[in-house]
């Protein structure tokens, strides 16, 4: 049994509402730093500026543009899962899923099974007994043959050890 997919609304549904609302909050942030921004020249440039006004400004400023920044990346990344979801064939599992089901309703009416059984029992019985035996398989190798090849291997000279280098003379020896 196959798990079913779930439908194309479904497959659908989740990125639609990641990639609205990532756009959503990339547009709020956009609009926030817009107003921060002219809120604080406007500060910096007035003579009767608090600090409040100013550092408050550039706060604010950092706040709005880490929620644009979020929604640049949740656009992006909604987008990414409706890719991937086209390359997987997301969008068509439900269409594939009808055409089957239909193919499988058109040709499951067309089969008669009435004698089927006992037709292919006696065809595939004569043919058996009327099949040529296999070939016996090969003969192991006698033994004079073996050990002859026995005798041949061990004829063969084995390498000569290396000599044992000669011992070191009296004024060679090492000194303690």
């Amino acid at each position: 049994m196959s798990a079913r997919r779930p439908s194309t609304a479904v497959a659908l549904l989740v990125p639609a509402i990641t990639l609205i609302g990532a756009g959503a909050v990339a547009v709020y942030g956009a609009v926030r730093v817009s107003a921060t921004n002219s809120a604080l020249v406007e500060a910096l440039q007035s003579p009767t500026a608090t600090a409040a006004d100013v550092y408050g400004g550039q706060a604010e400023l950092q706040i709005a543009s880490t929620l644009l920044g979020a929604g640049i990346i949740g656009v992006v990344i909604a987008l990414a899962v409706f890719g991937v979801l086209l390359a997987l064939g997301g969008f068509s599992g439900a269409a594939s899923d009808a055409a089957s089901d239909a193919d499988a309703d058109e040709f499951d009416d067309d089969i008669d099974d009435e004698g089927f059984e006992e037709d292919s029992v006696e065809t595939v019985s004569a043919a058996v007994a009327d099949a040529p035996a296999a070939p016996a398989a090969p003969a192991a190798a006698p033994a004079s043959e073996t050990a002859e090849v026995v005798e041949a291997v061990e004829a063969v000279e084995a390498p000569a050890a290396p000599e044992a280098p000669a011992a070191p003379a009296e004024g060679d020896a090492p000194r303690a």
